[in-house]
């Protein structure tokens, strides 16, 4: 029978007819139920309460009539569900329920507790549970700095602490240096575990701390370096930490380490097939090291200037990720490294994903350009460079060439200003650069030196011209040119290379101690800058003496041919004044006029002869006075120039046989190098993971803002600890408020867990 109507409600008729239409449907689609709810994701359990109601009374057993009052869960209840699930993960929706019914005197059912905390990320893993386990709080860390746990967090999500630690006790199993054990001051060996975790959680926090190097920890008077490294007040100290450092140096695993997280690096921030190859920034960070010993220099870019230095290469991911390191004495090239260092990263990973390869003018080298050739011969996946060209390798826009096919044969002509297209752009539409694709060739200036055997190596390149000095800036590349489909894509690519590397730089040196130096032993080694300045003087010197000698040569050669002028000048005069004064003599006696006209004649001639022949000898040896003062002048200055060479000569063989130099043992420099790569990563990898997709919010101010925000870290469970959770203090601003709500979620959602088990959890402190 039919309810009556003013018994039922429009919203019960409408969910009634929704229930009839899906049955409906259902008998139409002739599918098995489970295969048609999944399908239409609709929920079995309800498919098969309300079928039989439907096939027994019709869309009148559809009214649902079922008694009792669905509350809404407000915000308030929202966090207290949330608390409580944290403190007590096993608790069951039922349980909750009754606690809420006891606290704020509501009625809830236990599904609206499990749909809460699933949107928390907070419901139990799937499986049998291992029983109802109450944990219970063993320790509370008030008024910390909780926001720290975020980025301690970050750095357990990219297994950073467990990576260390299985490096360091792998390495200890495979020791073979026995003296090193007996060393007194070597005691990795005996540490616990939960020891070493201890110090390498320390040296990890240290940027967090606003502290450079171990001895900082002198002065340190907080509790959050505690409550973080040993889930207690005690914290390593400057000694402790800084013989561990030492210890750790000790056994070399500085490069294995780099290998190993950047494997993790690579995986997380881009996938683990790398189907379409990945493009990598390399560039070398200069750090200025200030000591009195003589250690190798370098030219710190941004000084501009000579300086005691270490060299830091690193390689950077297509989004700013720095992945993978290598330290080096300050004169160390980048076109002695760039194949290091790709080599180390795709041995981290097992296989070949390197497309593309960026780096700037100090990378510009044929032979660079020439072995990237030869190792795509043997490459699957081909891997090209890109980079910009020196000034010196280039004239004028002449220089850049358009290829274009004539009778099916291929050309090349000047760049026209039809082949420019726009590429940059102001606020107010006007252009600012334009970009050509062109080709050029990389020994071009060589060739306009030789005369023959001119050998062509063409390179594409993208020509960047500015609007208002047209000035050049090329970008080139070995992509096949065919391949080249956008001349847009090579300068992108390129200029992309300052948000992904300089600006990562400058954010690890202002939150990771990028600048910050930590070897300071040294070692004796051959004084290679002095040699090397030796073999250059020595060179130079021969090059000047043989341009001296031949100077000297062209000079002695002028010299003999001026003499030789002069003799021929004074042996024609004398035949030239013989015949005139025999042509004078026969004048005198001869009486017919007739006669004398013609001998007048005669000598006339011979006078105009001999003052042409003056005039010419004359030009010739001025010309040959003139070239003598340049070869004169010239061999003055080669004489110059070779005893300058020869004292330099003498000046670095000195040095080299008696001047001592130093080199900085980077062993601990590369180790640190990587704890700061991981710091960086880390707080790279909470922006991206933790915030919001349209977070606009640079790294400085979430750590000032949110990774900086003090509260409190609790820890719960046995003796030992089980679940460890940051709990912040309210945010003035609502809008920071509701983006930590967003960033706890996402957090608690990746179930984090520490090298030594604890789970990770972070909330916004409850009122009350």
């Amino acid at each position: 029978m039919t309810p009556k109507l003013v018994s039922i409600t429009e919203k019960q008729i409408r969910k009634a007819h929704e229930l009839e239409n899906i049955f409906k449907k259902f008998e139409r689609s002739g599918l098995p139920v489970k295969k048609f709810c999944d399908v239409n994701n609709i929920p079995r359990d309800k498919f098969y309460y309300w079928k039989p109601r439907y096939d027994d009374k019709g869309i009148a057993g559809l009214i649902d009539q079922r008694k009792g009052t669905i509350h809404k869960i407000t915000d308030k209840e929202r966090k207290f569900i949330q608390e409580t699930k944290i403190k007590e993960p096993y608790k069951s929706g039922a349980d909750i329920a009754d606690d809420i019914y006891k606290r704020f005197g509501k009625k809830v059912s236990s599904s609206q507790i499990n749909r809460v905390t699933n949107d928390m990320c907070l419901n139990d893993s799937v499986g049998r549970k291992p029983g109802k386990i109450l944990k219970k709080l063993l320790r509370v860390f008030n008024n910390v700095i909780a926001g720290y746990g975020l980025v301690f967090g970050a750095m357990n999500a990219l297994d950073g602490e467990k990576i260390i630690l299985d490096t360091t006790l792998q390495s200890l199993e495979n020791i073979s240096d026995n003296k090193l054990l007996e060393n007194s001051s070597f005691r990795l060996h005996k540490h616990r575990t939960s020891t070493l975790l201890r110090y390498i959680r320390t040296l990890f926090l240290l940027p967090l701390l606003d502290m450079k190097r171990p001895i900082d920890l002198t002065g340190y008077e907080g509790k959050t370096l505690g409550a973080l490294t040993t889930y207690s007040e005690e914290y390593s100290g400057y000694k402790t930490t800084d013989r561990f450092l030492r210890n750790v140096t000790e056994l070399g695993i500085s490069e294995v380490l780099g290998k190993e997280l950047a494997r993790k690096y690579c995986k997380t921030f881009y996938g683990v097939g790398f189907k379409d190859g990945l493009i990598i920034y390399i560039d070398a960070h200069m750090k200025v090291v200030w000591t009195s010993k003589n250690i190798p220099k370098g030219k710190h870019g941004m000084m501009d200037k000579v300086v005691t230095c270490l060299k830091e290469f690193v390689i950077n991911g297509s989004k700013g990720h720095p992945l993978i390191s290598s330290t080096h004495p300050g004169d160390r090239h980048m076109t002695k490294e760039i194949f290091n260092a790709i080599s180390r990263l795709e041995e981290s990973v097992g296989k070949e994903i390197v497309k593309l390869v960026v780096y700037d003018k100090e990378g510009n080298s044929l032979d660079i350009l020439e072995e990237f050739d030869r190792l795509n011969q043997n490459r699957e996946r081909k891997m090209y460079p890109v980079f910009l060209f020196k000034q010196d390798k280039y004239d004028s826009e002449d220089d850049f060439k358009v290829r274009y096919y004539e009778n099916g044969e291929l050309r090349y002509r000047s760049v026209k200003e039809e082949d420019y297209v726009i590429y940059k752009a102001n606020k107010k539409g006007e252009v600012v650069s334009k970009v050509a694709l062109t080709e050029i060739d990389y020994k071009l200036k060589e060739n306009k030196k030789r005369k023959k055997n001119k050998e062509v190596f063409m390179v594409p390149c993208a020509l960047v011209k500015t609007v208002k000095d047209g000035k050049l800036s090329p970008v080139g590349t070995l992509m096949p040119y065919e391949e080249i489909e956008d001349p847009m894509s090579i300068p992108d690519i390129y200029y992309a290379r300052y948000p992904n590397q300089e600006a990562v730089f400058r954010s690890m040196i202002n939150h990771s101690n990028l600048n910050v130096s930590y070897g300071f032993k040294k070692n004796l080694v051959e004084n290679r800058t002095a040699l090397r300045k030796l073999e250059d003087a020595t060179k130079s010197l021969n090059h000047n003496e043989k341009k001296l000698g031949t100077a000297k040569k062209h000079l002695q050669d002028v010299q003999d041919k001026m003499l030789q002028r002069m003799e021929d000048k004074q042996q024609k005069l004398m035949v030239f004044n013989a015949k005139m004064n025999d042509i004078k003599n026969a004048w005198e006696s001869e009486k017919d006029q007739k006669q004398r006209s013609k001998l007048r004649n005669e000598l006339d001639s011979i006078e105009r002869e001999k003052s042409a022949f003056e005039d010419k000898i004359s030009d010739e040896i001025m010309c040959l006075e003139r070239e003598m003062l340049n070869l004169t002048q010239k061999k003055k200055a080669f004489t110059t120039i070779v005893e300058k060479k020869t004292n330099e000569v003498e000046k670095y063989k000195t040095k080299y046989e008696n001047e001592l130099l130093y080199e900085i043992d980077t062993e601990m420099d590369h180790l640190m190098l990587n704890f700061k790569i991981l710091h960086e990563n880390a707080l790279m990898f909470a922006k991206e993971r933790f915030f919001p997709e349209d977070c606009d919010l640079g790294i400085d101010l979430l750590i000032r803002y949110f990774f900086t925000h003090y509260g409190d870290i609790k820890i719960y469970g046995d003796p030992k600890g089980e679940l460890m959770v940051f709990v912040l203090n309210r945010f003035d601003s609502e809008e920071h408020e509701k983006m930590m709500e967003h960033v706890c979620k996402k957090f608690n959602a990746l179930s984090i867990r520490t090298a030594d088990g604890l789970l990770l959890r972070a909330m916004i402190k409850t009122e009350g």
